[in-house]
């Protein structure tokens, strides 16, 4: 079933309210990328700039790690952005510093947007098998207030990471083939370590020669540090020390802290008290830590209480945790979050809440398109987890068959 096809006539109006909105949100968002791209002077793919000038001072004897060091490149003076990701990486993107600014951006976008664009197809056969793949692509860019349009101009590798960890997404579920997701989490954390919690979504998909696979993973990434710290120690130290600057207080003033649990666990007693920062900052770390167990904690509860979760539910619910909980959400982690919101939206049994399903679901989906707030991801994300712990606790069947928009 179709829920967006209807022919009531009120149902409709509802209907046309929503596309109004997802069509007028559409348009402030191009408006706003060609008022301040296009004829303005703003840059895209300012993120992979910060990769190649890291790149660059790497290769000039510059210590990318140190402060301000990008600023030579940059052609600032004092704070310009900083480069965070191991030290081999740096001879990756150093390909990059022999090419000039234009050519490696218009290769860089070579490379991430037919990659993207594929992630997007996959995703819609996993999630979305009978809707329109235009209504995919729209729903997914510039719902959320263009979420994802937005993290996909800061050019962040992270686009391309999550883009090969839907293909990988696909395969695991449809094609029951787990390999490329264990390939793609690997390289991922060869750039952040912190995407070793994604592992735990393999283990909950497919747990068939899980610890195998796992330790070979593992034993990669394990070789791949310590050949970046013995090739060069001190550099690799200054690349630890500089990663405690993400959590000072300079970063986030100038920054900004992101938007997921954590930060809401930071911000809202600070912005009452703001003296709290500095003495309480190990009490918002544990309260994060505490929550964010617990949330994951109940993602093994669910599935070992229900057994009659598929494979795309527990793809789903697992995404939907794991990236709320991740510590520091920035634009471009909408990219997994915003498909299994919707997905979870349209087969959740909100029978249970409400007799008339469509008008909660005719709700969050115009909350998604009509409120421009990046809070409103984690919202939603929230109503929609305590609505399945909820129906689990009474018992109550937790999805419908799979709908499509």
């Amino acid at each position: 079933m179709n829920f967006l096809k209807s022919r009531k006539i009120k149902e409709n109006i509802f209907l046309i309210l929503i596309f109004l909105s997802l069509l007028i949100s559409s348009f402030n968002i191009i408006n706003n990328f060609f008022e301040k791209v296009v004829f303005g002077d703003r840059q895209v793919f300012g993120d992979f700039m910060v990769y190649r000038c890291g790149a660059i001072s790497f290769i000039n004897n510059i210590n990318p790690y140190e402060a301000n060091a990008l600023s030579k490149c940059f052609n600032t003076l004092g704070n310009s952005l900083d480069y965070f990701y191991p030290p081999h990486t740096l001879k990756i993107f150093s390909f990059f510093s022999n090419i000039s600014l234009s050519n490696s951006i218009i290769l860089w976008a070579l490379i991430i947007i037919p990659i993207f664009m594929c992630q997007v197809l996959m995703i819609k056969r996993i999630f979305f098998k009978e809707t329109n793949l235009i209504l995919v692509f729209a729903i997914y860019l510039f719902s959320f207030g263009g979420l994802n349009f937005t993290g996909l101009l800061t050019g962040n590798i992270t686009v391309l990471m999550y883009s090969l960890l839907s293909i990988s997404f696909y395969y695991s579920i449809i094609k029951k083939n787990t390999i490329p997701l264990f390939i793609i989490l690997t390289l991922m954390c060869l750039f952040k370590i912190t995407y070793l919690v994604f592992f735990i979504l393999i283990f909950l998909i497919s747990k068939k020669k899980f610890f195998t696979n796992t330790l070979i993973s593992l034993s990669t990434i394990i070789i791949f540090y310590l050949f970046s710290y013995f090739n060069d120690p001190n550099l690799f130290i200054d690349f630890l020390n500089h990663l405690t600057y993400l959590r000072s207080n300079e970063f986030y003033n100038l920054y900004g802290g992101g938007f997921g649990l954590y930060s809401i666990i930071k911000e809202i007693p600070e912005y009452y008290f703001p003296e709290l920062s500095n003495t309480y900052k190990i009490i918002f770390q544990i309260a994060w830590f505490s929550v964010c167990g617990l949330f994951i904690l109940s993602i093994f509860y669910l599935f070992i209480d229900n057994k009659s979760f598929s494979k795309t539910h527990i793809l789903a619910i697992a995404l939907l945790i794991i990236t709320i909980c991740y510590p520091l959400i920035k634009d471009y982690e909408g990219f997994l979050l915003v498909a299994v919101i919707y997905y979870l939206i349209l087969n959740i049994n909100w029978k249970f809440f409400l007799q008339d399903t469509k008008k909660i679901k005719y709700l969050l989906f115009f909350l998604t398109f009509s409120i421009h707030d990046k809070y409103m991801l984690i919202l939603i994300s929230m109503i929609i987890y305590l609505s399945i712990l909820y129906l689990d606790y009474k018992k109550k069947k937790v999805f419908i068959n799979n709908e499509n928009f």
